[in-house]
């Protein structure tokens, strides 16, 4: 199911609990990309139900705004500077 992405102020916290060692990995990861932990979690879950980070689909909402454009914004394809989720998408 796809649903566009509308920019908002960012209230809603996510939280899961995960194995120390998962933990450390994904610090790790996060750190390599430059970002901090809930940078890379909110990239990981905009990428995977927009298709984009979160930069790239704010980007892409700025641009339309400047434009002219009306309505949502919707992410057009591109390479991602974000974490690559491929491998956790789950097909709906």
């Amino acid at each position: 199911m796809f649903v566009a992405f509308e920019p908002s102020k960012l209230t809603e916290e996510v939280k899961t609990h995960i194995p120390d060692a998962t933990k450390l990995l994904a610090a790790r990861k996060a750190t390599s990309l430059g970002m901090t932990m809930s940078e890379y979690l909110r990239d990981l879950i905009c990428l995977d139900n927009h298709g984009a980070s979160y930069d790239e689909l704010m980007m892409t909402h700025r641009r339309a705004l400047r434009t002219g454009m009306q309505g949502p914004s919707v992410a057009q394809p591109q390479a991602s500077t974000g974490p690559d989720t491929a491998a956790y998408r789950v097909k709906s």
